[in-house]
């Protein structure tokens, strides 16, 4: 019992670890422009970002901070590097309320977590397409102010970018797969578009992005693949990093 409850001390201490991040976050991208032209811009930003990311389950985040520990071999790593490695979790939060966002204006929702969704929310309504924007464009705001001159700055934007293109295209096929316009067509719902959506528009920026992001931040890892990635050939994009992440451990 006594062990169990250490577990579940050390999981709120890393919860508490991850929330701390985002406060820091949340600081350097609304008080960083010095223009003061830009101060209510900025205000609402900070808005968007409280209101959007920091409430869900944060799974996604914290599977990048959990994935690095277990490459590192340790859970006593120097706090730079847990520091990082918690900015690219946040980073993956912030895509996620990029996506629920537009998903929500797009399918024309009424709440997400219990609460109206944020386009709904009072004085907000159209102006949640710009902060979708802001949300996707704030992720590499903070890679490149964190990562720019590592070895894996690049190959963590080619991964976020290939990740969206992969969600864009499952939001795509569930989009048209029903239209609110159009008389509904059940030949449309096969078990293959079903799977592709599952795959596409949740799976890759839910369980392949974390591990990647974790994997290319501890950069010897990467030494064991030999295929590079590519959203086209997704089963082997995962079949090589199951492998080296087998590899690295």
């Amino acid at each position: 019992m006594a062990k169990g409850e250490g577990r579940k001390g050390d999981a709120l201490t890393e919860m508490e670890s991850f929330d701390k991040t985002f406060a820091y976050i949340l600081d350097e991208l609304t008080t960083a422009d010095q223009d003061p032209g830009v101060k209510e811009a900025l205000v609402w930003f900070r808005r968007v970002l409280e209101f959007n990311v920091p409430h869900g389950k944060k799974n996604r985040g914290l599977s990048v901070v959990a994935t690095y520990k277990l490459l590192k071999r340790s859970s006593h790593i120097p706090e730079e590097d847990d520091q990082q490695a918690a900015i690219l979790g946040w980073c993956v939060e912030m895509l996620q309320a990029f996506f629920l966002v537009a998903d929500d204006i797009m399918d024309q929702s009424h709440t997400r977590r219990g609460q109206p969704c944020w386009y709904k929310t009072k004085d907000v309504g159209l102006v949640a397409i710009n902060d979708a924007f802001f949300l996707e464009n704030a992720v590499y705001s903070l890679i490149k102010s964190h990562f720019s001159g590592q070895p894996c700055y690049v190959k963590i934007l080619e991964l976020f970018h290939e990740v969206t293109m992969q969600t864009i295209t499952g939001q795509c096929l569930d989009m048209v797969s029903s239209r609110p316009d159009e008389p509904l067509d059940f030949t449309r719902f096969t078990s293959q578009r079903y799977d592709s959506i599952v795959k596409y528009k949740t799976a890759y920026y839910s369980f392949y992005l974390p591990v990647a992001l974790a994997m290319y931040l501890k950069t010897s890892a990467w030494s064991q693949l030999t295929t590079p990635f590519s959203w086209r050939t997704p089963s082997t994009a995962l079949s090589n990093l199951t492998l080296a992440a087998s590899h690295a451990m």
